[in-house]
């Protein structure tokens, strides 16, 4: 039973690095075709199809149009594309006396930005001053498949283990990052 497990988890493994492989392809290549894709990433073309096909489901990939056929001819391929619009990430910048968010589709490309200025940062309000940011995000993600997935703290300081070890501003360093995970 014990070599039974282990076949079905390596199969799984090998599953989870081909779909990888076929995601990282399309996200490096742009408009990106799959006999392409099977030859660059040396999958067979069935399994290529079937991996594109359930990226396709999923709403990861996108298909974009037709592209040109090769000097010998045949089928003109179906281009893709990686669905940055799928999810948002938000990046949140803590300073002495501003707060800034920027929401980005994941390419980057800026949907939203918020700043609030001149409010003093403190221990008592810093992780309030976060969730109001990421409240005030919240209609602009919502509506994508997996909506919010990552947000970045940037603060100037040291910081060490996911914890706040030195600030200029008083009082930062002593936020506990566990906190802020919570509120969530």
């Amino acid at each position: 039973m014990k070599g039974g497990l282990t076949m079905i988890a390596n199969k799984m493994t090998l599953r989870e690095h081909n779909e990888t492989l076929v995601l990282s392809t399309i996200i490096h290549n742009p408009e990106i075709s799959r006999a392409a894709i099977s030859q660059l990433t040396g999958l067979n073309k069935a399994s290529t199809s079937e991996i594109v096909k359930k990226f396709i489901d999923e709403q990861l990939i996108n298909e974009i149009g037709i592209g040109n056929s090769t000097a010998s001819g045949g089928r003109k391929p179906i281009q893709l594309q990686m669905n940055y619009d799928v999810g948002c990430s938000l990046s949140i910048d803590i300073g002495y006396d501003y707060i800034y968010g920027l929401l980005t589709n994941l390419n980057g490309e800026h949907i939203h930005y918020i700043a609030n200025e001149g409010n003093r940062l403190t221990k008592e309000n810093t992780v309030s001053e976060i969730n109001k940011i990421v409240t005030a995000m919240q209609p602009y993600y919502e509506h994508t498949k997996f909506q919010l997935i990552g947000i970045t703290i940037a603060i100037h300081g040291v910081v060490h283990n996911n914890n706040i070890v030195f600030t200029t501003y008083s009082g930062l360093h002593e936020i506990a990052h566990a906190e802020i995970n919570e509120t969530k």
